[in-house]
């Protein structure tokens, strides 16, 4: 650990002189975007997020009694200095000095609280002292640029806090193996950066370059899918190794591997897979803790399979579904394994709730990850322990012109395996059958849940047969279960019940549809659901009706009728090679 005393003043102020070629940013407002977040933190209204009210104070102390939902989240924004990244975007934006005025001010109340009740865990937390970290240098690599220079005393006070920094990211006891540790090396590269030339300065690049690289290996699998579960954070860790690469080959900083060709090889593929995670919309699945948002890029129409991330997306020109059974680590995992999404002609059918927040011990929160707001099967409602990966994935897959398939697998229950047979059929049909085996051979209740957009009205609901119909276009969908099930429960918009809602911005809310249905285990432990979900939009080449004739306990005939061509027939044979084919 580096005691600040152990620089004199001189050393200190020669600090403040390094500039470098390459920095990072926190935030990335840019245009009027930009001006008109300065502008409010000019007139001490406070942004801090798009995600969080603007409040209005009276004296820049204040700033740090300020409060908000997901209180957590809320202050390690506010002590990561997020509004001085503001300041930084509108003066990158109008090259107007005013804006890191107000920066420095809202610097010198932060260094003026001593650090901010010390006690408090959030101010000393990774995310927020990383973030503190690349603000705070933004701040003074602009300063320098504009030629403003800091009073003699505040720039040893600036400094002596970077030491502390410094010593806090570079302790492996405060470093966590996910995106927020990729967070924490950025920072530490950067301070290393100012404080070149001393020996300890080598010892924290040293440092932040190797668990750096450790992280980077881990991060993606073998199949350039990140291991966070969840596409957002796939393109957030894309983004923040890239821009470590920058920083490293503009500042002159030699590392054993984010410099070398092979990074920038699976880096490439790691942008390839998010591309093909995008929907026609350019948004992403909300699989884990994903929100909405959207991104630049051509739509990709051709189904695609990582087997062993346990990833799937059936795509062609109308239709896309995700399907999702498999996890490496925990981090932004839900409940999720058998899960699948459905986005048709431009409209969301069957949803991935979405994340809403961050806090452990929130109600929605909870739900949102739960099975219940997963399109997947359940025992009895319950989550299962998330204690063995090897016990979850896809088994089997097919991709053909006309229908598709997968196979998927479920065994962390107790001594209950779960399966799922998903079955897709050109352009509008799906066929799931859903097998429990308990090898306890006890009576156990299971549950097939479905979340519907909330934009869909339910015109009409049994145990049998399910229909919504889109409030604002000629969208429908139809479940049917075609083997008799115990019972069913229907939800909208309840959060007394805490069912049939979504999050697709974090922290708001919406109305969704959630269906669900139970059958029991029989007297041989095993359980089966056969559900068809019919979704249309009145279009001439689609399914308008089906029936399924079950043939013996392994094959089923799929008789399917269109609104403008001849009928069709497959044959799902769950024992034979091909699994399925069209026989007319």
């Amino acid at each position: 650990m580096i005691n600040p005393k152990s620089l004199n003043d001189r050393e200190k102020l020669n600090i403040l002189k390094v500039k470098l070629k390459y920095f990072f940013r926190r935030t990335s407002l840019k245009g009027k975007d930009a001006q008109s977040a300065g502008d409010q933190i000019l007139d001490n209204h406070i942004f801090i997020s798009k995600d969080f009210p603007v409040h209005h104070i009276n004296n820049i102390d204040d700033m740090w009694k300020l409060s908000a939902q997901n209180l957590n989240t809320y202050k390690s924004y506010l002590y990561g200095l997020q509004p001085i990244g503001y300041l930084n975007n509108a003066f990158e934006y109008t090259k107007n000095k005013k804006y890191l005025l107000k920066g420095i001010e809202i610097m010198i109340s932060w260094l003026n609280t001593g650090e901010l009740k010390k006690y408090d865990s959030l101010v000393w937390y990774e995310f927020s002292v990383s973030n503190r970290v690349i603000t705070l240098i933004e701040l003074l690599q602009h300063c320098l640029q504009a030629g403003l220079t800091l009073p003699q005393h505040l720039k040893i006070k600036v400094i002596d806090s970077l030491i502390n920094y410094a010593n806090f990211l570079s302790n492996d006891s405060n470093y966590v193996n996910n995106n927020h540790g990729v967070i924490q090396d950025r920072a530490l590269l950067e301070i290393s950066c100012l404080f070149a030339g001393h020996d300890f300065s080598q010892h924290w690049q040293n440092k932040a370059l190797q668990r750096l690289s450790n992280q980077f290996r881990k991060a993606f699998n073998e199949e350039s899918i990140n291991v966070e579960n969840s596409p957002f954070y796939h393109k957030y860790n894309i983004d923040l190794f890239s821009q470590s690469s920058h920083f490293l080959e503009y500042n002159g900083i030699n590392s054993e591997n984010l410099l070398k060709e092979e990074f920038r090889i699976n880096i490439k593929k790691a942008i390839n897979a998010h591309q093909e995670m995008l929907k026609p919309d350019q948004s992403l699945p909300l699989i884990g803790d994903t929100e909405v948002q959207k991104f630049p890029a051509k739509y990709r129409n051709k189904s695609i399979v990582y087997p062993n991330t346990g990833l799937v997306f059936l795509k062609n020109d109308r239709c896309y579904i995700s399907l999702k059974s498999g996890y490496t680590n925990l981090s932004h995992k839900h409940f999720d394994d058998l899960s699948f999404t459905v986005f048709y002609d431009n409209k969301d059918i069957l949803i991935d709730c979405g994340k809403y927040n961050y806090v452990p011990n929130d109600t929605f929160r909870n739900y949102l990850k739960s099975v219940l707001a997963h399109n997947t099967i359940s025992l009895n409602q319950s989550n299962y322990p998330l204690n063995n990966p090897a016990k979850t994935g896809i088994h089997e897959y097919k991709l053909q012109t006309e229908f598709e398939y997968v196979i998927m697998y479920n065994y962390l229950y107790n001594k209950i395996k779960l399966v799922r047979y998903f079955i897709y059929i050109k352009p509008n049909l799906i066929i799931i059958i859903d097998k429990a085996n308990n090898s306890g051979q006890k009576i156990n209740l299971f549950n097939q849940s479905f979340n519907i957009n909330g934009d869909f009205s339910v015109a009409d609901v049994s145990e049998y047969r399910t229909l919504f119909t889109a409030k604002n276009s000629n969208h429908q969908v139809t479940i049917i279960q075609n083997i008799p099930v115990r019972n069913y429960q229907f939800f909208y918009n309840d959060k007394k019940s805490v069912r049939g809602l979504a999050s697709e911005k974090f922290g708001e809310l919406k109305p969704a549809n959630h269906l669900s249905f139970k059958n029991e285990t029989g007297k041989h432990g095993e359980m089966v659901f056969l559900t068809s979900i019919l979704f249309t939009s009145n279009n001439n080449d689609e399914i308008i009706d089906h029936t399924i004739t079950k043939i013996d306990n392994n094959t089923l005939r799929i008789s399917c009728k269109y609104k403008h061509k001849s009928d069709s027939v497959y044959t799902w044979n769950a024992l034979s090679n091909n699994k399925i084919v069209k026989s007319r």
